[in-house]
């Protein structure tokens, strides 16, 4: 009977467990779903990933999201907040992206101001990196004033690569996306833009929390995120 007991105390208690939430800025997507299977494969407590432009869930964890880890796609988004731990997982790589439809091999960014391409999809520069990054780039080059009103914006990286998949004639994403679209893609070269880094910031004191924060650290976890075309930061 007493065995019975503790079975039955060890089930609620599992049900009660909440999971570890992960707000995360939408360019890791894929690979932390990936790493998510990996470690609950292994046993680890169940994971929730939400996903958004980093500059949106800054702004919910500022208004008291109970989030347990922050992903997002730059260190300034460390700021004001009660961190426990922080680490870089990575760096971030941008891409240009031409869907199918154009029929264009990607090249380098001067193929932007073909007249085919009337709609250039990137993330909105106010909240996401990618978008930071894509303007700094177009200007690194001089670009900027002969193609910016042929921009079109998505709430964050992810949305914007659908745009440019499915909406616009190319598009300045991460590498990531563009390599999971048909079509050409080119990655462009680090120096054009601002380092993208993915800090990791440990929110929480719930030891299920700090057990995969621990993780992503692990050379497992690590390798997924290269595969997905991340760098080391």
């Amino acid at each position: 009977m007493a065995r019975l007991f503790a079975l039955v105390c060890l089930l609620a208690a599992g049900a009660l467990a909440q999971p570890v939430t992960v707000a995360a800025a939408s360019s890791l997507g894929p690979p932390l779903r990936a790493i998510i299977a990996r470690y609950q494969h292994r046993g680890g407590e169940p994971v929730r990933l939400v996903l958004a432009s980093s500059g949106k869930l800054y702004g919910q964890i500022r208004s008291g999201a109970p989030y347990d880890l922050y992903l997002p796609a730059a260190n300034r988004y460390r700021k004001n907040l009660e961190v426990r731990a922080a680490k870089v997982l990575a760096r971030g790589v941008m891409a240009l992206y031409f869907p199918p439809h154009t029929g264009i091999a990607a090249q380098d960014l001067g193929q932007l101001t073909d007249p085919r391409i009337r709609r250039i999809a990137i993330a909105n520069p106010r909240f996401a990196p990618y978008g930071a990054a894509a303007v700094a780039a177009l200007k690194a080059k001089g670009l900027w004033t002969e193609v910016r009103k042929k921009l079109v914006y998505g709430e964050s990286v992810a949305q914007a690569a659908r745009m440019a998949a499915f909406a616009a004639d190319a598009g300045l994403i991460d590498l990531g996306s563009a390599r999971q679209l048909p079509g050409s893609h080119r990655a462009l070269p680090l120096n054009l833009y601002p380092p993208i880094a993915y800090p990791a910031l440990l929110l929480s004191d719930r030891p299920e929390a700090r057990a995969f924060f621990a993780f992503l650290s692990s050379e497992e976890a690590q390798e997924v995120l290269f595969a997905y075309g991340l760098r080391k930061p």
